[in-house]
């Protein structure tokens, strides 16, 4: 007997609640953050920490300093490089392999031309790899987004669930169309994960 889409859906939904019942992608090992990424690699783990988010009441936040030290914390004791940078949206960011550093424009008088030209330079120093697209807040949920760079620009989302300013659980996906708003956002990850743009 063929089942309908929405009894798949229905039963996707149950599956994931009762996975997070039992258990959450957060472990603390002394002061670090343990994330079991085989947890969140199952698709449908995602979806209790959505309902918490559509539950909940978040507020937006427009640059990376307003993002509270605790998520800032969690993101940076869980990255490889142990330091989690981002710039600020509109700011200048490493998008590509290679950096030149911050641009860096200056008039000279062209004495051949006889008038003021404008030089483009770069000044070397190191630039953030990632860009903060977005950044929402509730009562115990919160939602990231951000790019970053290489062969293409790819959206990130991160998706928390926290209690007393500690994480308590977390889904991460790098495989996102681009989104600008979290209704968006939000409808883009509810869909299985099917390598949406490659990155």
């Amino acid at each position: 007997m063929a089942c309908s889409k929405t009894a798949n859906q229905t039963d996707e939904k149950a599956a994931a609640l009762n996975i997070a019942k039992n258990k959450c992608s957060i472990n603390m090992k002394g002061n670090n953050y343990q994330v079991d990424t085989n947890l969140i690699l199952i698709d449908s783990y995602k979806l209790h920490l959505i309902s918490g988010i559509e539950a909940d009441n978040l507020s937006e936040v427009k640059t990376v300093e307003g993002i509270p030290d605790f998520i800032m914390t969690f993101l940076n004791n869980t990255s490889s490089a142990k330091k989690f940078v981002m710039a600020n949206p509109g700011e200048e960011w490493q998008k590509g392999i290679t950096s030149f550093g911050h641009q860096v424009i200056t008039k000279t008088y062209d004495k051949i031309k006889k008038d003021t030209v404008y030089q483009v330079g770069f000044d070397g120093k190191s630039l953030p790899k990632k860009q903060l697209v977005f950044f929402s807040i509730g009562k115990s949920f919160a939602i990231l987004s951000y790019y970053t760079g290489g062969l293409s620009i790819c959206q990130n989302v991160a998706l928390f669930k926290y209690e007393n300013n500690k994480i308590i659980d977390f889904w991460y996906d790098n495989n996102i169309e681009r989104a600008a708003i979290e209704r968006e956002l939000i409808k883009q990850i509810k869909q299985p994960n099917t390598k949406r743009n490659g990155c």
